[in-house]
């Protein structure tokens, strides 16, 4: 009698297991007439998370666009992926599918605040409140105006760093790297009116540096963690999981303990610059329930996701394709300099006479928007509900 019911207690998992995959074939076979293609090469269980791994990723998902036509299908772990390259399916499939929604990622629940940062939380009204304390409070036109200086002076810091690097003699820069560093500079003096590098900086801001780093190494569709199923992810091969609480325990203190010096700084008699971080705490003294320390990290969040690489590349392209049109440049530097002295710096308030520059800075946002594609990628969405995509041919 206890062999018999040791041997049903075996075979019976192993029963429902073939069960259940025999109803997940049955429901393939139905869809994957309406399915786009599914790129070959996928492996067992992973998929093709080894697409993942090879960099630049955009490369290789052009690749496979040239085999398997502008929408085509990845399996990533136990998740269907669709991946769209052309602009014109793409703004198709956002009209007339609700895509709003952002996929709830394994890593989005550590180092999202449980995917509550403008990058990963879901349509509805958390993610209007964010939306609108962004537009109104922190990135509004009088908060700018407030922080102008900060942005002056990390703007001239950065000048002195390349006239410095050129030692007054035609020289090659590697620019990348250095807006990358500027971008954290503004953040930085922004956010809590401390600076990033240089002689006077401290170890808080030499930490915000590798904070910033390791959350865009750790964040994204390069991240396989994510797409590996849940008995790989808790044997956390090669460590990720553990990099991620890490990144999670240390970030929450840094941001806590910025947001903590900035309140007590309000609380003092001391006169403080006016930051992103203040502001907000000003909200908080007023509705302190809905302005509470956990927004404002992720807003902070958001706002170092948002405005370090993607910006980067932007400026690094925009000045790429300057370069490589000798008469826009020459067009450009003729207007400056018969607008703006020698003696001084362009300014905020000298765009509204450069009407040239002005013209070229909108067709650059429009040639980079264009062609995007080739060089950056759109983050991952989902439907809010069951919905269809059907292939379209280019």
């Amino acid at each position: 009698m206890e062999s018999t019911t040791l041997a049903i207690l075996l075979i019976l998992p192993v029963v429902l297991i073939m069960l259940r995959q025999g109803y997940i074939l049955s429901r393939r076979k139905k869809t994957n007439a309406l399915m786009p293609p599914e790129a070959s090469g996928g492996f067992p269980i992973v998929g093709h998370l080894c697409y993942l791994t090879k960099k630049p990723l955009h490369r290789k998902l052009m690749q496979l666009a040239q085999s398997y036509g502008n929408m085509f299908c990845l399996r990533l772990g136990n998740r269907y992926v669709v991946v769209v390259s052309s602009a014109s399916i793409a703004e198709k499939c956002l009209q007339m599918q609700d895509l709003s929604n952002r996929p709830r990622l394994p890593s989005g629940r550590i180092i999202a605040f449980e995917w509550s940062t403008m990058g990963t939380v879901n349509y509805g009204e958390h993610m209007i409140f964010l939306r609108r304390v962004a537009k109104d409070h922190l990135l509004s036109t009088q908060q700018m105006r407030e922080l102008s200086w900060m942005m002056a002076r990390e703007l001239r810091s950065f000048l002195v760093g390349l006239f410095r690097h050129g030692g007054g003699v035609d020289k090659r820069v590697e620019l990348k790297s250095r807006l990358f560093e500027l971008l954290m500079n503004l953040l930085m003096a922004m956010m809590c009116g401390k600076k990033n590098s240089g002689a006077d900086g401290d170890e808080e801001a030499r930490w915000f540096r590798v904070m910033v780093q390791e959350t865009m190494a750790l964040s994204g569709l390069s991240n396989t963690w994510d797409f590996m199923p849940a008995p790989l992810r808790w044997m956390d091969i090669g460590g990720l999981g553990r990099r991620l609480q890490k990144l999670c325990a240390s970030r929450t203190a840094f941001l806590q303990r910025l947001i903590d010096e900035q309140r007590a700084s309000m609380d003092s008699d001391t006169q403080s610059p006016s930051t992103m971080i203040s502001a907000m705490l000003s909200k908080q003294q007023r509705d302190p329930e809905r302005y509470n320390d956990n927004v404002i990290r992720s807003l902070l969040v958001s706002l170092l996701e948002a405005g370090t690489s993607t910006t980067a590349d932007t400026i690094e392209w925009a000045m790429s394709l300057l370069l490589n049109h000798d008469d826009a440049m020459r067009r450009v530097v003729a207007e400056i300099q018969a607008c703006v002295s020698s003696q001084t710096l362009l300014t905020a308030s000298d765009l509204a006479r450069l009407p040239s520059s002005t013209v070229l800075s909108r067709r650059r946002c429009d040639y980079i928007h264009q062609h995007r594609s080739s060089f950056l990628m759109k983050p991952p969405r989902i439907a809010r509900w069951e919905t269809m995509l059907s292939p379209v041919a280019p």
